[in-house]
């Protein structure tokens, strides 16, 4: 994630910044959930939702970085040396819990359906 107003580049799974003026400092995790427009209507029937009607001529139904997160390809401007545990663009869910980190592949969720485990001594099921 890139933050033009004081130029720091954060990690996303751990929202630190990285480089920037505000590199060393660390985003509040906020929860968010995916949820249908049905089920936000009924919850939230004052709720506010953002327009797409923003002043510019951009198409906000298609994907400007198309070919980003493809799964086959290196990761965008990136020149390091890569982990090979994962493919580079795989998706995962991640967890903290009591300062350990923990992260598990869609690949392998989608295989298992349902993954146990212990994060920090305490048992959790995806």
């Amino acid at each position: 994630m890139w933050d033009r107003q004081t130029e720091s580049w954060w990690q996303q799974a751990g929202g630190d910044a990285l480089v920037g003026e505000l590199a060393g400092k660390r985003l509040d995790m906020l929860p968010a959930s995916i949820i249908s427009w049905a089920e936000f209507r009924q919850q939230q029937p004052r709720g506010s939702v953002l327009s797409r009607d923003t002043g510019y001529t951009r198409n906000y139904g298609r994907n400007p970085y198309v070919g980003y997160d493809r799964i086959d390809q290196s990761p965008f401007l990136f020149d390091g040396k890569l982990d090979s545990r994962l493919s580079p663009m795989e998706r995962v869910v991640a967890m903290s819990l009591g300062g350990e980190d923990v992260a598990y592949p869609f690949s392998v969720l989608g295989e298992r359906r349902v993954a146990a485990d212990q994060v920090d001594g305490q048992p959790v099921v995806l």
